[in-house]
């Protein structure tokens, strides 16, 4: 019977094997759990919510999803990534895998860590970043050049 599919998918009468559902309307149901869990990717009461990046590549195949029918849908995002669907470097980290750190100075005294670019210029960062510095010029905290 239907029942013993958790009402999301139905039993083949001679195997008595669950069929899930598996569309918009109906949610995303796991056979491996009789239909009573969502899919793998999905998330909501119903599992009608696909997890940012889709089910197939949730959170880009770069952190993990809060899924299930007691799930958020958010992402949980690998180190250095970020974004809603971690698709995304996060501030000072580059490269297609964001594995790639900006140049760093040590922390002067009451810093809270080490400082990107000395602390004076922006890292080209990203996914499609090159790690260069780019230097401020400004007549207040002086003229800095090169890299």
């Amino acid at each position: 019977s239907d029942v013993l599919c958790g009402g999301h998918g139905q039993c083949h009468p001679v195997q008595g094997v669950c069929t899930c559902f598996y569309n918009p309307q109906d949610g995303a149901w796991s056979a491996d759990t009789n239909c009573t869990e969502c899919a793998a990717g999905y998330w909501g009461l119903t599992c009608t919510e696909e997890c940012p990046g889709g089910s197939c590549n949730p959170c880009s195949g770069h952190g993990t999803c809060d899924e299930g029918q007691s799930g958020t849908g958010e992402c949980s995002c690998d180190v250095h990534w970020t974004g809603p669907s971690c698709l995304a470097c996060e501030m000072g980290w580059y490269s297609l895998q964001c594995d790639a750190a900006c140049p760093q100075a040590a922390p002067f005294e009451g810093a809270p860590g080490p400082l990107i670019c000395a602390g004076r210029g922006l890292c080209d960062d990203g996914l499609l970043g090159s790690g260069r510095c780019l230097c401020e010029t400004s007549p207040f905290t002086g003229m800095w050049g090169g890299e």
